[in-house]
């Protein structure tokens, strides 16, 4: 009877403890949940570096210097004024007796800030026959979000590059004497002098 007691007495310690003890709840593991994000992406070509070459050389054929000045890089600008830079076109085209002229754009190359056009010029000149250039380059820069032209004096002629200048002489060559079998001067030079009355005048 006693282990009964000792027994049922164990039984019902253990049974109390255990309400007595609080149970330990799970702690929630939280996963953080990313909403991704709408991500744009824009991509911007960069100008035409044939639109921009072929706009400085047509400005030109148009002899209207102020736009293609307008057109030349801040260190361009810087190196020559705009009455120089008009000074010299102007200068080549009297030197050539320049009607007009006409450009081909050869090759375009365009990197991320930098560009190049390669171009030919005829020149249809009053006195001369056509005079077409050589093959010539034109480097460009990023500016502003557009191209401008980084300026020498070779890009009007190759020739003119390093200050070089172009001047037209006149030269009257004098004609030889022709002589006949004798010795003679059938034809020479020589100085004339003409007089002349006028009327109602002494």
């Amino acid at each position: 009877m006693m282990k009964v007691k000792v027994w049922l007495f164990t039984l019902l310690f253990l049974a109390g403890c255990s309400q007595m003890i609080p149970r330990s709840t799970p702690t929630p593991i939280i996963t953080p949940t990313a909403t991704p994000g709408k991500v744009g992406v824009s991509v911007t070509h960069a100008p035409s570096v044939e639109q921009a070459a072929q706009g400085f050389l047509q400005a030109w054929k148009d002899e209207k210097y102020t736009d293609m000045y307008a057109m030349l890089t801040k260190l361009s600008q810087d190196s020559v004024t705009e009455a120089d830079f008009e000074k010299r076109y102007r200068n080549v085209a009297v030197s050539m007796t320049l009607k007009t002229l006409d450009f081909t754009i050869l090759s375009t190359l365009t990197k991320p800030n930098s560009g190049q056009a390669a171009y030919k010029i005829a020149f249809h000149t009053n006195q001369f026959a056509d005079i077409t250039s050589g093959e010539m380059v034109m480097n460009l820069s990023l500016e502003d979000g557009g191209w401008r032209i980084g300026w020498e004096d070779g890009m009007i002629l190759t020739e003119l590059r390093g200050g070089n200048d172009l001047a037209l002489d006149y030269n009257s060559p004098g004609r030889g004497i022709i002589y006949d079998s004798n010795g003679h001067a059938l034809a020479a030079e020589g100085d004339a002098v003409a007089f002349r009355r006028c009327p109602g005048k002494n």
